[in-house]
């Protein structure tokens, strides 16, 4: 009988161990949530997708805290240009919302993990004026 209840418990510690791996989303001390897939370093580039004639790359580092920071270049043929920018973010079902210091809304995009590697951003809103309202 002994052997039967150390199974059964050898079998309920790994069922948990493998439960608590898969779970994502977490919920900050503020009531917001984030998706755990999303943390870490991001890179992305496009071209004249969000302003006409300009080429834009970017790292986001996203904490697992919700705040995020993002090195920005920008090249056009006469200049490039860095920047940072600092806010936070958090999750509502597959969107994921940047709010950066001000009155500003937060951006909003649609979000499908790829793999671990890779995600897909769809943009649904923001307070800029974008060249491609299909901006993904």
């Amino acid at each position: 009988m002994k052997k039967i209840n150390i199974s059964i418990l050898s079998l309920l510690i790994t069922i948990a161990i493998g439960l608590t791996s898969c779970i994502t989303i977490m919920s900050l001390p503020n009531g917001k949530t984030i998706d755990k897939r999303l943390v870490g370093a991001w890179t992305g580039s496009e071209t004249g997708q969000q302003t006409k004639g300009v080429y834009k790359e970017w790292e986001m580092i996203r904490n697992e805290d919700g705040t995020y920071i993002v090195h920005f270049k920008t090249k056009t043929i006469a200049k490039t240009r860095e920047f940072t920018e600092k806010g936070t973010w958090w999750v509502e079902k597959n969107k994921i919302f940047e709010h950066c210091s001000g009155p500003n809304k937060a951006d909003a995009f649609k979000f499908v993990v790829i793999n671990k590697d890779k995600i897909k951003l769809e943009l649904l809103s923001t307070g800029l004026n974008v060249e491609n309202p299909n901006y993904t």
